[in-house]
């Protein structure tokens, strides 16, 4: 005669099955995110100047940035150029209110030297 409280034979196959699912699934997840980083691209070098258009919240004022040129504050009201950068920058915010913040040209990324 079987004591109280003590199973007898296979205790809870439901809530085995459930177990072995939940760790299968986490083995899958684990092993996906480490084959998929080796083609993340983190490290890759910066893609070449391109121009570089950006536009206030408002749409009042944008900012056009060509390389080896200018960088160019316009206002939309009357399409007048307000100031000019002379130098490229791939990072550019504009205000609703026309000031101009530039962002570090290299993104943060480190030289290899």
């Amino acid at each position: 005669m079987p004591t109280t409280g003590q199973p007898k034979g296979n205790v809870d196959r439901a809530g085995r099955a459930a177990y072995d699912n939940a760790v299968r699934t986490t083995v899958r997840v684990i092993l996906s995110c480490a084959l998929l980083s080796a083609f993340l691209a983190a490290d890759t070098p910066l893609p070449p100047p391109a121009n570089v258009v950006v536009w206030s919240e408002d749409h009042a004022y944008f900012v056009e940035s060509v390389p080896n040129g200018d960088t160019t504050v316009y206002r939309m009201s009357d399409g007048r150029a307000l100031w000019k950068i002379s130098s490229w920058h791939r990072s550019v915010f504009v205000s609703n209110t026309g000031f101009v913040a530039i962002g570090d040209a290299g993104i943060n990324l480190l030289p290899l030297s």
